[in-house]
C-alpha cells in the first residue's frame, strides 16, 4: 500500500511563502487539484510539487488562521459557512499577505496577494498641501 502524502504543516507552508518572496512573486494561489502557483511579472508558475488535496487547502488555512488575529466565531473552523474570507498575515521584516480564502466546488482555495514593505524611504510620496 503507498504511503499517503504529508498534509502542508507550518514548516512547508513557511518555506512556500519565502521561496514566493526570492523568486519575486506578487501573488501565490492554492487550489484543490493544482499544484502551487506564483505569480511573477503578471505570468503564473506552477511549482513542481504534487497536486493539492482538499485536506492541504484547509490546513494551509488553519495555519494562517493560527498566526492571525480572526474572530473566535470563525477560528473555530476554518471557511466554515463563508463563501469568502479576507484577512492579512504577517511574516514581520518581510511581506504582509492579503489573504482571500474563497469556497470552491472542489474545496477552499486561498489567495495570497503579496505586499512587501518599503526598502527605501524616497519610495514614500510626499502629499503637498
Amino acid at each position: 500500500m503507498p504511503t499517503p502524502l504529508r498534509r502542508i504543516d507550518a514548516t512547508a507552508l513557511l518555506r512556500l511563502l519565502r521561496f514566493g518572496l526570492t523568486e519575486e512573486a506578487t501573488r501565490i494561489d492554492f487550489r484543490v487539484g493544482c499544484p502551487p502557483r506564483f505569480t511573477v511579472d503578471a505570468e503564473a508558475k506552477t511549482l513542481r510539487h504534487r497536486q493539492l488535496a482538499r485536506e492541504d487547502t484547509d490546513a494551509i488555512l488553519g495555519l494562517l488562521f493560527e498566526q492571525t488575529r480572526v474572530p473566535e466565531r470563525l477560528s473555530s473552523e476554518p471557511g466554515d459557512g463563508a463563501q469568502e474570507l479576507y484577512f492579512y498575515y504577517e511574516l514581520p521584516g518581510e511581506a504582509l499577505f492579503e489573504i482571500e480564502a474563497s469556497r470552491e466546488t472542489a474545496g477552499l482555495a486561498v489567495s495570497l496577494e503579496i505586499i512587501r514593505p518599503l526598502t527605501d524611504p524616497s519610495e514614500i510620496a510626499l502629499l503637498e498641501t
